[in-house]
């Protein structure tokens, strides 16, 4: 249960600094709409590469 608080607490204090940035400089807000798009095809291409070392790597490990 505690993690999952600081988790939500996490996220949503990132979000606020987010606003607050935003708030304080506009073009930033524009950087940071083009960026989730960048973020999100990394996040995806990285949990693929991921996914697919581990199973190299337990392959790897398990006896012949």
């Amino acid at each position: 249960m505690l993690d999952a608080e600081l988790s939500l607490t996490g996220f949503l204090g990132s979000i606020a600094q987010a606003v607050l940035i935003i708030k304080g400089a506009y073009y930033v807000g524009i950087a940071f709409a083009a960026l989730i798009p960048v973020f999100y095809f990394i996040q995806m291409l990285y949990l693929r590469t991921s996914r697919q070392l581990r199973f190299l790597d337990i392959e790897a490990k398990s006896p012949l």
